[in-house]
């Protein structure tokens, strides 16, 4: 059989299945899924995201981050002690030091970037033969 053949069955098969009840409610659902996607305020941030300078972009994470640990105190704070997650009180205050930092300084931390040790690191990271690489994110480059 050769695979022309197959392809051919596969399509037929796959024609059959997108007609059938159960075919055009799973193609019903992904699209107001994917419908849905794109109106959220997911989607919304990050294209709204996709406009900015890297300093802003920094500054989004930063909030975001700041965001994150407030929702975090204030959930917390609804569960009982004894199940309620136990983050170090200094990771907490290590995070807002970090946020207290780089929001303030995000323009500072862009140009600083290119030459930064950090940033050697990470290169050096992606190009380890030991771990597969990172995914790059081409609105980056």
């Amino acid at each position: 059989m050769s695979s022309s053949t197959r392809a051919d069955e596969f399509d037929a098969v796959a024609r059959v299945v997108a007609r059938s009840i159960l075919g055009r409610a799973v193609a019903l659902v992904v699209g107001r899924l994917r419908a849905a996607a794109r109106a959220s305020a997911a989607a919304a941030i990050v294209r709204y995201a996709a406009i900015l300078s890297p300093a802003g972009r920094l500054r989004l994470v930063g909030v975001a981050i700041l965001a994150a640990v407030i929702a975090q105190e204030v959930v917390a704070g609804l569960v009982r002690p004894q199940v309620a997650p136990a983050m170090p009180a200094l990771l907490r205050i290590e995070i807002l030091i970090l946020v207290t930092v780089l929001v303030p300084a995000a323009s500072h931390i862009v140009r600083a970037w290119p030459g930064s040790r950090a940033r050697a690191l990470i290169r050096f990271l992606r190009a380890s033969p030991s771990r597969p690489p990172l995914p790059r994110n081409p609105a980056a480059a």
